[in-house]
């Protein structure tokens, strides 16, 4: 399923044919999503707040890249200090783990750092596949109680409802997709928005959203 949303990237690279020599990534973890391109980029910029040590496996990997580097950042300055702008911007399953109030900021820095093209992933957390999702972690958490975040009768009920803004965000938890492309809009040209395992299938029957969008003249 994590697979997915890689091999959607590569698709959509190749589709769209959007070519690119440089690449930033915000929430890049190991890197992972180079090895998806259609081909390697010249430059590669990764920022991540390295919670599982993903910065670390990139340096290992890539030590004879020079000019792939990737940098700890946990805050929007430290997020392409230089603002050096880059021929694609990526951001896989990122937005989700900011603050509700810092994800325009965040996309505002995303498509200044753009010069072309960005494609941008992100889970759905609303309706009834949230619905079916949770319920399931729910009976899997007599096995595993750290696996689910947890809601009051009237959070589950206004998030399955698609009302989040009434559900205080906590990393997934309150987390809409419906908002995010909205916000998208206010800073890209969106070209393309679809659910990255099953495209042909209606948004909310796909636990992740890919969008692909483009900087705004």
């Amino acid at each position: 399923m994590k697979k997915a949303r890689y091999l959607w990237l590569r698709k959509k690279l190749e589709a769209h044919n959007i070519q690119y020599a440089s690449v930033i990534e915000l929430g890049c973890y190991d890197g992972k999503a180079i090895n998806y391109l259609p081909y390697p980029p010249e430059k590669y910029e990764g920022y991540d707040a390295n919670f599982e040590n993903g910065l670390d496996i990139f340096k290992e990997k890539w030590e004879n890249k020079p000019n792939y580097q990737v940098y700890f950042s946990n805050s929007l300055d430290t997020f392409n200090s230089k603002n050096e702008k880059f021929d694609l911007a990526i951001c896989m399953e990122t937005l989700e783990h900011l603050p509700r109030k810092e994800i325009p900021v965040y996309l505002d820095k995303l498509a200044r750092s753009c010069n072309q093209y960005a494609i941008i992933t992100v889970p759905n957390e609303i309706g009834l596949l949230f619905f079916i999702k949770y319920i399931l972690k729910l009976i899997l958490s007599c096995y595993n109680k750290e696996n689910i975040q947890k809601y009051t009768l009237l959070e589950f009920i206004d998030q399955t409802f698609g009302m989040s803004h009434k559900v205080e965000q906590n990393d997934h938890k309150g987390f809409n997709y419906k908002n995010v492309i909205t916000n998208i809009s206010n800073y890209f040209e969106i070209v393309a928005v679809e659910g990255t395992q099953f495209p042909l299938l209606p948004l909310f029957s796909s636990a992740n959203i890919g969008v692909v969008c483009k900087k705004r003249k």
